[in-house]
């Protein structure tokens, strides 16, 4: 499957990458790092590390480009992450 992604991850230094993700019990989305598991709620507060939280959800999936396009955050998928 295909994933998503915004922008390095501030918080572990640009090891990991922020994948756009849907927590599927209240459908909204929110950017993982899939290196140091740390989250962001809102793509403009990327830059703050205040306001990264260690991620916690345990039911998260992937999502496609036109449901992140439908959902309004289609200036965020910059990046193409193949598996």
């Amino acid at each position: 499957m295909s994933s998503y992604w915004f922008c390095p991850c501030i918080a572990c230094d640009g090891q990991g990458r922020l994948v756009i993700q849907r927590d599927i019990k209240t459908g909204r989305l929110f950017l993982h790092c899939d290196e140091c598991l740390r989250s962001w709620d809102n793509p403009r507060d990327v830059n703050d590390r205040k306001k990264c939280h260690p991620d916690l959800r345990e039911n998260y999936e992937e999502i496609d480009l036109p449901e992140i396009q439908r959902m309004g955050w289609g200036g965020y998928a910059k990046h193409l992450y193949e598996k």
